[in-house]
């Protein structure tokens, strides 16, 4: 069954790598209009809105470029943003409908690692799949990530209802199996090891407080040199801490 399946994928798949140039060129200027509309945005009203306003253009991309990154994002976008202020029922159609169509195509590509984020609405097939079907690392890492993070996200917000010591076990196996197996994989300017390494070594809450010693950081500069704070003694230091999510 895999043969034909991959058969009747194959001409998608050129027909992607043919237009990955100005399948990405078209996605930068469309998230460029998009990022501009929602300057000034103050109310849920207004976000709305806008969401509304790019929905088919975002739609028509994926459709006109299904088959590159470009088109899986903007398949991605309509997934997750496109889906504002529609009913759960709605969504919840919507939402397994894209899913269809990026594991149909894509499912034998590193893109599908963007999917990790969306970890809790896959199927028990698909996510045991993304863990430990696919033969890309940076599949399987991302998702094994997704779940240490989610681990944290649960024992943060999860209620009086979360079993702490099972949820602080299932991070520690994930973080573990990242540095054991997934070391040297690459997660942007790191590693998911790097990261997994820093998550188990985080420093305990009383060494951040106010008043107390900054601790150690040791990481690597834009060309990528060794770096520590203590390198910096005596000097104004201004340090921005950011993430994405």
């Amino acid at each position: 069954m895999l043969l034909p399946a991959l058969l009747l994928m194959l001409p998608v798949l050129l027909t992607g790598c043919s237009k990955e140039g100005p399948a990405m060129e078209a996605w930068d200027a469309l998230q460029t209009e998009f990022d501009a509309g929602m300057e000034g945005v103050e109310t849920m009203e207004q976000y709305t809105e806008v969401i509304s306003t790019f929905k088919d253009r975002y739609e028509a991309l994926a459709v006109e470029f299904w088959g590159t990154e470009a088109g899986f994002d903007a398949k991605m976008w309509m997934m997750q943003m496109g889906t504002v202020g529609m009913e759960d029922a709605e969504r919840e159609a919507t939402v397994e409908a894209a899913l269809d169509k990026l594991f149909t195509t894509y499912q034998r590509t590193e893109h599908l690692a963007k999917l990790a984020s969306s970890y809790s609405s896959l199927s028990e097939e698909r996510q045991t799949w993304m863990r430990e079907g696919s033969s890309h690392a940076t599949v399987r890492a991302a998702t094994v990530y997704y779940l240490a993070r989610d681990a944290d996200f649960q024992m943060a917000y999860g209620g009086d209802e979360v079993d702490q010591d099972a949820m602080m076990a299932q991070r520690k196996a994930n973080l573990d199996l990242l540095v054991g197996e997934y070391n040297n994989t690459p997660l942007r300017e790191s590693t998911y090891g790097v990261l997994a390494e820093a998550m188990l070594s985080a420093h305990d809450p009383s060494e951040l407080a106010i008043g107390q010693k900054a601790p150690e950081i040791i990481g690597t500069d834009v060309d990528g040199n060794e770096m520590k704070l203590s390198d910096y003694l005596g000097k104004v230091l201004v340090i921005d801490f950011w993430g994405d999510w």
